[in-house]
């Protein structure tokens, strides 16, 4: 997980960094919701709240990132903490990756643009 947050800040010059890395964590439960809420609070903290961008199809139809539906729905509970295991339990491993994945990809995003990179 740290190897993965430093290639993901550091913007890492191997292309092949993040895809490897994610590739040891996401298909652990506790590791993809570890990142799935790493991304959550950083956005949280960037726009004050989750963006409706992050959590609703419709509403990141029209932005440049675009969640995946495993990651909408997981960040729609990133508050409900009792329901949110039962939710990562029944995620497939592809649905995991995914969701990891878009984790990544947001805090990158985030790191690289700022706060417009979802209305770019």
């Amino acid at each position: 997980m740290d190897q993965l947050f430093y290639a993901t800040v550091d913007e890492c010059p191997d292309p092949r960094c993040r895809p490897l890395l994610l590739d040891r964590v996401a298909h652990d439960v506790w590791s993809t919701r570890k990142l799935v809420d790493w991304a959550c609070f950083i956005t949280s903290e960037t726009y004050c709240g989750l963006p409706a961008e992050l959590v609703d199809e419709q509403a990141s139809a029209d932005t440049v990132f675009r969640p995946s539906v495993t990651f909408r729905r997981l960040a729609a509970e990133y508050h409900n903490s009792k329901a949110i295991n039962s939710i990562y339990d029944a995620c497939a491993a592809t649905e995991l990756r995914e969701a990891a994945d878009t984790a990544v990809a947001l805090v990158d995003g985030l790191q690289v643009w700022g706060a417009d990179f979802l209305y770019q």
